[in-house]
């Protein structure tokens, strides 16, 4: 065996995070949205019959919450963001 002077090249490439950056970019309209959607999703409830007018209500709460929720999934996912994708 002869020792040949080959150099081998590694090729280092920075990993993506396509949704993680999506959250980060968009995460306050995404948060907007679901709690608008829950919120929706309760007033057509009322209107169909479905639900009396205290379902509004928690219709209204249920919103609030999944709106805070998202922001919060928001936050921890800027977080994520600043610490592990290198700039």
């Amino acid at each position: 065996m002869s020792n040949t002077d080959t150099k081998t090249h590694i090729e280092v490439v920075e990993p993506e995070f396509p949704a993680l950056m999506f959250l980060v970019r968009h995460g306050h309209p995404v948060s907007v949205l679901c709690g608008l959607f829950v919120f929706l999703a309760g007033i057509w409830l009322v209107l169909e019959g479905m639900m009396s007018g205290m379902g509004l209500i928690a219709s209204t709460i249920a919103a609030l919450i999944v709106y805070l929720l998202v922001r919060v999934l928001w936050d921890i996912t800027r977080l994520l963001a600043e610490t592990m994708i290198p700039k």
